[in-house]
């Protein structure tokens, strides 16, 4: 849903309306998974989470920024 792309951090907004089918949990993870062996950090957080504890959440978000991990030699280059 959000996506960072120098810091290589998504963070997924879930509710269980749209994610709470098994088809739906299951593909998720498997995304989640695909996404991490390409060297991505993948975080989900709920619409309760960012309503009774946007702080925190804000907290996360910043601290996983601030970690920005280099893009690989060659996504660096140029054509």
């Amino acid at each position: 849903d959000f996506m960072w792309r120098e810091a290589r951090l998504i963070v997924e907004a879930d509710s269980r309306r749209v994610h709470g089918t098994v088809a739906a949990f299951e593909n998720d993870r498997k995304r989640d998974q695909r996404l991490a062996a390409a060297g991505w950090t993948v975080i989900r957080i709920t619409s309760r989470q960012v309503v009774a504890e946007p702080e925190r959440v804000t907290r996360t978000i910043r601290h996983l920024l601030s970690r920005q991990t280099p893009r690989r030699r060659d996504e660096n280059r140029s054509t």
